[in-house]
């Protein structure tokens, strides 16, 4: 058979990266652009920066193959198997009380499961019909 959609892992820094408030509203579920003032600050990461020019790639590349695509958007994953804690130490820190408050920050986790959950249902749900749009931020799909 032949593909019908495809399912991309992107990251919630390709919305926007944000150092306060800001007085401009933001759609999460927008696609990723080359122009956009949310990703402004975004480009100065070069993670996010590559992660900006991969979807508007893979949105490109879809289109020109006429496949559905779903970029799903998770922020910093948690879960099982994170030999590095690279995205977990911080909350691994607070459960240990080894730092006494909560720090600032506004960062959302997410267990890499609940992800890997979605990438599967994103494979078989009609993203297109929940808003329009086929980037998720949200849990639409759990």
């Amino acid at each position: 058979g032949s593909v019908r959609r495809v399912v991309y892992a992107s990251t919630s820094g390709v919305s926007g990266i944000f150092t306060g408030a800001s007085d401009r509203a933001v759609d999460t579920d927008a696609p990723a652009r080359d122009d956009a003032y949310a990703t402004a600050l975004a480009r100065r990461w070069p993670y996010y920066d590559t992660k900006i020019a991969a979807e508007c790639r893979a949105r490109k590349l879809a289109d020109e193959l006429r496949v559905e695509l779903a970029c799903l958007r998770p922020s910093l994953l948690l879960g099982p198997g994170d030999a590095r804690l690279s995205s977990c130490r911080s909350v691994l820190d607070l459960m240990r009380r080894a730092v006494p408050f909560v720090p600032g920050g506004g960062i959302s986790f997410v267990d890499a499961r609940d992800v890997a959950d979605a990438a599967l249902s994103a494979a078989d749900v009609d993203l297109r019909a929940r808003n329009g749009g086929a980037s998720y931020s949200r849990t639409y799909l759990l």
